[in-house]
């Protein structure tokens, strides 16, 4: 399919995913007991409803033709056609009709749905029919939406029938290696408290406490809180030895919940400021809104209170229209001069059409107000450039960095980045395979820049004629014209930490200090420590970690920072720029 890969180990792995996210846990668990027959049957049943489905739009979207031919309503008379058009496209099996005012028009009536020019009697015709077209209207996009529906969970049958057969290959592992992935706990503890008395569980712990603080409750997940119930409501209800009663402090703020993908489940929150008590031994509590924001300037709480209270008109549910009512009324200190500033991106933008049709505007606009904030006296390091996906954080930087502005992000900390990292993985490649041509014009390339060859009169032809179809016993003997002394049978004798080392000291890799390198040998040590230690299960390894094994950032340098939203959490800086802010998160989900 064209929305699958070519490769099913990656739709497996993103369905197996699910195995380790509370959040899928219980309908995973529905599922443990069915075999793949059962799977191939509802297959069969969905494509019979799906259709079932495209034959009743199909004889709906008819059945409003014929009704516009039985009064005599000529298609011509609709404004732009709008209205023939659309049920003449579900007739023929397109769905991809619903981005029109139709339903618009059909609730105005009248001038709205045809033209000014229409005779009187078929203007009066269509307003008699008009109340069946919305209907229709409405009932064929229901239809549309049951078929979405049913074709999204078909197209994902396949990968979700094999998750029972990956979860007991994960089980055996579990077993072989005894270890127990760390998402299991929350699940573990909980069958295992669920039930006992909260002294047997303080006992078995060890230790007593008698005050909790949870800070950032909005992102608790169930299970996590319904482990804590039992521990707070013993602590809160009894005295010990003459001491006070325990105590529980709550901090959260369920708008700013972004880990409902990972379990959080700010609901939770919002149920206990509203009244829920979980707890027996409770009487009374207090709940205090914090309502001035020391962090931020004047302007930018001026501004988040008027723009979320607008928003918060437009949500369907009270209760989030409320919490955004009561948390957007923030008082402010002392603190002026900060700046909010939205801007549209269209044809009118800054850029000239050459740069619109060469580049994204995204960039060539995040790139303009980059050099404006710089040009004000900005530091590079006071400005953070936030993105909802890392592909566009890692495009945002490699924009930036073309054109000369110094960055910081997760993609230019990646290990596999630094050019003398790449070298080691290479010759580990290499001395694995000897006959891999492309990953020795990569090799190459590395020792051509690395040795400064260009300096000495040789052209990267040059130096590759001779040797790139050649053995390796030809490169190392090359090589020793440059005063490299190295040779690939040496790694066959040595251990994969020792064969890197080796590489590091006669490549003269070595020779300035280089973090990645070090972060790199630091990885392969503690791999070596496993009892599968070997260079090709190095090279698997690294192939499955290298998209996100990173050194830390050096706090003092100058460079803009590019990250994504839930890495910024918490942190704040002068200059906060957002671009991509046409996101649809809905569409994003999986």
């Amino acid at each position: 399919r064209s929305d699958k890969s070519w490769d099913i180990a990656i739709d497996l792995k993103k369905t197996a995913m699910m195995l380790a996210n509370e959040n899928d846990a219980k309908h995973l668990a529905a599922l443990k007991d069915k075999s793949l027959s059962d799977f191939l049957l509802l297959r069969k049943r969905l494509r019979e409803a799906s259709l079932g489905i495209e034959v009743q739009i199909a004889e709906k979207a008819n059945e409003v033709i014929s009704r516009l031919s039985e009064n005599s309503i000529p298609h011509e008379v609709f404004s732009r056609g709008t209205l023939p058009n659309h049920f003449l496209k579900l007739a023929e099996g397109n769905y991809a009709v619903y981005t029109n005012k139709l339903q618009e028009y059909l609730e105005t009536g009248g001038n709205a749905l045809y033209k000014k020019d229409t005779p009187p009697d078929i203007g009066t015709s269509i307003d008699a029919i008009t109340p069946y077209l919305l209907e229709t209207y409405i009932l064929i996009k229901s239809k549309i939406s049951q078929l979405q529906l049913i074709q999204n969970i078909t197209k994902n049958l396949v990968p979700l029938a094999t998750v029972h057969l990956v979860n007991h290959e994960l089980q055996q592992i579990k077993v072989d290696e005894n270890v127990l992935p760390i998402n299991e706990f929350n699940a573990l503890i909980y069958e295992q408290v669920k039930d006992q008395p909260a002294p047997f569980i303080y006992e078995r712990l060890g230790d007593r406490y008698r005050d909790f603080f949870i800070d950032e409750f909005q992102d608790t997940s169930q299970l996590q809180w319904n482990n804590l119930i039992p521990l707070i409501d013993n602590a809160i209800s009894q005295s010990y030895e003459g001491e006070e009663l325990g105590s529980l402090l709550l901090v959260g703020d369920a708008k700013q919940s972004i880990y409902r993908w990972r379990g959080g489940l700010p609901e939770q929150f919002i149920d206990l400021y509203e009244g829920a008590n979980p707890f027996f031994g409770l009487e009374e509590k207090t709940m205090e809104h914090l309502d001035t924001n020391y962090r931020s300037h004047s302007e930018v709480i001026e501004f988040n209170n008027s723009f979320f209270s607008f928003v918060s008109n437009y949500f369907g549910d009270e209760t989030h229209q409320n919490l955004y009512a009561i948390g957007n009324q923030q008082k402010q200190t002392a603190k002026e001069d900060g700046y909010v500033k939205i801007e549209f991106l269209s044809s009118d933008t800054d850029a000239s059409q050459e740069e619109l049709i060469s580049e994204d505007p995204y960039l060539v606009k995040a790139l303009a107000t980059v050099k404006e904030v710089l040009a004000l006296g900005y530091r590079k390091k006071d400005v953070c450039i936030l993105t909802r996906k890392k592909k566009e954080g890692i495009q945002i930087s490699e924009y930036l960095l073309e054109n000369g502005i110094p960055v910081i992000s997760e993609e230019t900390l990646l290990l596999k980045n630094a050019p003398s990292v790449q070298c080691l993985v290479q010759t580990l490649q290499l001395s694995v395979t000897p006959g891999n041509e492309e990953v020795k014009i990569e090799f190459l390339t590395f020792l051509y820049n690395h040795l400064d060859i260009a300096g000495q009169g040789l052209d990267q032809n040059g130096f590759f004629q001779p040797i790139i179809h050649e053995s390796l016993d030809a490169l190392t003997e090359t090589l020793k014209n440059y005063s490299i002394d190295f040779n690939f049978v040496n790694l066959h004798h040595l251990s994969l930490f020792e064969s890197l080392e080796y590489c590091i000291e006669h490549l003269k890799l070595d020779r300035k200090a280089d973090s990645f390198l070090t972060s790199f040998m630091d990885m392969v040590y503690t791999f070596s420590q496993g009892s599968d230690s070997g260079k090709n299960s190095f090279l698997i390894h690294w192939e499955s970690e290298m998209d996100r094994a990173s050194i830390s950032e050096n706090k003092s340098t100058d460079a803009v920072k590019v990250m994504t939203i839930h890495k910024s959490k918490g942190l704040e800086f002068p200059i906060v720029i957002f671009p991509y802010a046409n996101l649809n998160i809905y569409r994003e989900l999986e």
